[in-house]
């Protein structure tokens, strides 16, 4: 009779576990955040679980910088009350993913302006120029099916490559200057030639 309780709360264990697993498959738990090299030799990205204090609400830029695109008409931002993962740092930026209401988004926050210190690896990104090898749309969610598109990119144009990204779909993660602004998202994998 022990034995088979001991089965049956094993067997739920495993299925909460893989429900769990399945629920974001993306991302990570662990004090460490950074991306790193895959086996292909190219700069990969990988968002893991951070603690941050709660209380406060910060802007969210795509990329490491004021200058950048800013989602929500300019007013993107994420709450600490939340759960924010971080895949790591350009200087003092650091490369976030945050669930909104529509789905997720990544981009990054300025982190001179959090209340505290948050440590977080240095990015090791490629920075190599790249083109659009056809037709298609960046977004600043790689994970839901219906991540709004915030550029729309044609064949031959130019972007910087800086990283991959691997979820239900291969990404490749890139910036370029779009409408006199710099952007950065993540654009199918199979639309651009290194």
């Amino acid at each position: 009779m022990k034995k088979a309780w001991a089965l049956i709360l094993m067997g739920i264990f495993l299925i909460l576990a893989s429900v769990s697993a399945c629920a974001q498959p993306i991302l990570q738990e662990g004090k460490s955040s950074t991306s790193y090299t895959a086996a292909n030799g190219k700069p990969t990205i990988v968002f893991r679980n951070k603690s941050f204090y709660g209380g406060q609400s910060l802007p969210v830029y795509s990329g490491p910088g004021y200058e950048y695109y800013r989602a929500s008409n300019g007013w993107a931002k994420v709450s600490t009350d939340e759960a924010i993962w971080a895949a790591g740092r350009e200087g003092d930026w650091v490369l976030i993913l945050y669930e909104i209401s529509s789905g997720y988004r990544v981009g990054y926050i300025d982190r001179s302006t959090l209340q505290y210190t948050l440590s977080a690896d240095e990015l090791s990104f490629s920075y190599t120029s790249a083109k659009i090898s056809q037709s298609c749309s960046m977004t600043q969610d790689p994970i839901s099916a219906n991540g709004k598109a915030i550029v729309s990119l044609s064949s031959g144009d130019k972007v910087t490559y800086l990283a991959d990204y691997y979820d239900k779909e291969d990404w490749a993660y890139v910036e370029v200057k779009a409408s006199g602004e710099w952007v950065r998202g993540f654009v199918p994998l199979d639309c651009i030639s290194r």
